[in-house]
């Protein structure tokens, strides 16, 4: 039975477990490229009821630093117990009796510095669902292991049992070949790693599940992708590092939960959090906590909304707030268009002027997009500069680097 597999190696859950019982100490800081050495290292850290950190394996001294985390610590090893594992059923045993384990990692530093944020594994697990009818899922592996996504998708893998295929990283046609050739079943992404696939002109019907996180939902998108997934149903979940997954929809309008209702509020149409849902942050001592999450009510009576931007996101242009996302999401609507960050760039006169970085498909002029945007956004939300790229930067959690 497959537990992790990708372009170098395979590991069975036998050698699993072979290799939790061969560990005699691991890292306090786990930092590995490797996805299954984070896997494995993990799995040992909450048999032995051990604290550790996560933090991305490719940061640099100063970023290092800049999280607290000296040479010192960066080299401290813990040492594990001895008792072995027998089987699959006492992994996923002893693994249903660590509740009061805890991890420690960092918020992705889209838009700012990285906060520390440490969960006990009660949290991490909150949305994991254990049941015979998930026993057969394959896993699309498309998150860093080292964030709050990836982690939550391998817990839902690893106490179901499932095959976990990893498909972060990788090139277009390398994707596709991995979900056809190991029947990938389920597959959690963010939209950016989503349009990185396009033009969906394959076909790949082992897929049943399409979950999308970690950035603004794109609806054309997921309409698009259905002619490549068509017997696939997509779910939007809202999710972040202080605080696990809160929202699940099937679109882009989201409710709050019954169970949540208490925890959970709208205040000057930002998304505000009981402190009581969170991990524990450094700078986070109020009941109340803003995610910087601004939201667009649709209706009131049910209370249903959609994400819009962040708080800080936003562009002054001339004395003007231009949403990034708003004309980003007209620019994809052109033809060719696989991708595009509209940002702002310093000025004299103007405070920013409008910016964008487009992938395209085809040979595209900047007066064609700026003659195409005419009439659908007004005049100061079409970018005065247009580049046009090869691929976007992207932060280590797949999304767009902002």
């Amino acid at each position: 039975m497959i537990f992790y597999k990708n372009q170098e190696f395979i590991k069975s859950y036998n050698e699993l477990i072979n290799d939790i019982n061969n560990i005699r100490e691991i890292d306090y800081v786990i930092r590995d490229s490797n996805a299954y050495e984070v896997f494995l290292k993990f799995i040992v850290a909450m048999l032995n009821n051990i604290t550790v950190i996560m933090v991305d394996s490719d940061l640099s001294d100063k970023e290092f630093s800049s999280l607290g985390l000296s040479e010192e610590i960066l080299n401290k090893k813990l040492s594990v117990g001895s008792d072995k594992i027998s089987d699959l059923s006492s992994l996923s045993f002893k693994l249903s009796q660590c509740a009061g384990w805890s991890l420690t990692l960092y918020t992705s530093g889209t838009t700012g510095i990285p906060k520390k944020v440490t969960h006990k594994f009660s949290a991490l697990s909150r949305n994991v669902k254990v049941s015979e009818r998930f026993r057969k899922n394959v896993w699309g592996y498309a998150f860093s292991p080292t964030h709050i996504a990836g982690i939550q998708v391998f817990l839902q893998a690893l106490f179901n049992n499932n095959a976990i295929i990893d498909i972060f990283n990788k090139k277009r046609d390398e994707v596709i070949v991995e979900i056809d050739h190991n029947k990938i079943t389920n597959i959690s992404a963010t939209s950016t790693y989503y349009r990185l696939l396009s033009p969906f002109d394959f076909v790949c019907d082992s897929v049943l599940t399409i979950t999308s996180g970690g950035e603004k939902f794109d609806p054309d998108l997921s309409d698009k992708m259905k002619k490549s997934f068509p017997n696939a149903r997509f779910r939007n979940i809202y999710a972040s590092t202080e605080a696990g997954t809160i929202f699940t929809t099937k679109g882009e309008l989201f409710s709050i939960p019954d169970a949540l209702k208490e925890m959970v509020k709208i205040e000057n149409n930002e998304i505000l959090i009981k402190s009581d849902l969170l991990g524990t942050i450094n700078d986070n001592s109020c009941e109340w906590y803003a995610t910087g999450d601004i939201v667009e009510i649709v209706s009131k009576h049910p209370l249903t909304f959609k994400f819009i931007h962040r708080k800080n996101e936003m562009i002054n242009i001339g004395g003007y707030k231009v949403n990034p996302h708003e004309v980003e999401e007209q620019i994809r609507l052109l033809d060719h268009i696989i991708d595009v960050k509209v940002y702002g760039e310093k000025n004299s006169v103007l405070g920013s002027i409008l910016c964008a970085d487009i992938v395209c498909d085809s040979q595209l002029s900047e007066r064609e997009i700026k003659n195409a945007l005419k009439g659908k956004l007004q005049n100061f939300k079409i970018p005065r500069i247009i580049n046009f790229e090869k691929e976007l930067s992207l932060t280590k959690t797949g999304k767009i680097k902002r």
